[in-house]
């Protein structure tokens, strides 16, 4: 009796692409004390002599999609909200405007409330940055202490703001590489030569 030998082609995967839903990048230490703020509001931007912001850092290479951050709910505003990001040497990275009806507000009650908003399109590697949110008129950025943050800034004079932090949050989706999800065609033509030569060895086997 003949035992016959054969081998499984299994390894033959064809990735599909992989949907990843956005998730917090970086939740900031008083993001959990947004209701109960330790500082009134610090005006950003008040005919930019503020802009106001806080230093967060990636874990990983990753693409940004939006950000949370708490406001004095009853402070004036136009509601054209601008939103920034920096690297740790104050350079701008990118910029983008949220106009009414592309951003969404929540009151959290003591007169804070919690803007969800879209982040510029950008994707950063790991590391520190600074982010900041300002309109046109006198929006309010509530500062905290009961996180122990420390680094809530004044973008505009590029100064620290008496050792408060603010609450919000980054959300995004972490770049896994780009690893491709269809093969070459030279991949492809590989694999099937040697599907092909793992056949004809199966064979000879056999008889």
């Amino acid at each position: 009796m003949k035992t016959l030998h054969y081998a499984v082609a299994g390894g033959l995967l064809v990735s599909a692409p992989l949907v990843r839903a956005d998730s917090a990048l970086y939740i900031s230490p008083d993001f959990a004390q947004a209701a109960m703020p330790a500082l009134n509001a610090w005006c950003s931007s008040c005919a930019g002599l503020q802009i106001i912001g806080d230093r967060f850092t990636l874990s990983a290479r990753s693409q940004l999609t939006s950000t949370e951050f708490a406001i004095k709910s009853n402070y004036g505003s136009q509601w054209q909200i601008h939103i920034a990001i920096f690297d740790t040497q104050l350079h701008q990275l990118a910029l983008s405007t949220a106009l009414p009806g592309t951003y969404s507000v929540t009151a959290l009650g003591n007169e804070v409330a919690l803007v969800h908003a879209p982040l510029p399109s950008l994707t950063l590697e790991a590391g520190d940055y600074y982010v900041a949110w300002w309109d046109d008129r006198a929006m309010g950025i509530t500062g905290y202490t009961a996180g122990g943050s420390h680094t809530q800034y004044n973008l505009s004079q590029h100064t620290e703001l008496g050792n408060y932090g603010a609450a919000f949050r980054i959300s995004g989706v972490i770049d896994l590489g780009g690893v491709s999800s269809v093969a070459e065609p030279a991949s492809g033509a590989m694999l099937l030569a040697g599907l092909a030569l793992l056949g004809g060895a199966a064979r000879r086997r056999w008889h």
